[in-house]
């Protein structure tokens, strides 16, 4: 299955949760699994946290070669 769903519907499906809409609701809402809205609120992943591996080169850097070539 393919993630539809981006770090902002995350963020705003938890921030719904923590407002009092049930986990069924926000998932449907914002197109977010119930799993991953459970895992951000419980503290098991971070809420900033992205899926794969983490970069190599900083973000600083690579902006700077994209703007060099």
């Amino acid at each position: 299955m393919t993630k539809r769903y981006s770090q902002k519907d995350i963020l705003d499906a938890v921030s719904a949760v923590r407002q009092g809409m049930s986990y069924r609701k926000a998932s449907s809402k914002f197109g977010v699994p119930v799993m991953t809205i459970q895992n951000r609120i419980s503290g098991k992943v971070d809420d900033l946290a992205q899926a794969g591996r983490p970069t190599v080169i900083p973000a600083e850097v690579e902006v700077e070669l994209v703007e060099k070539f």
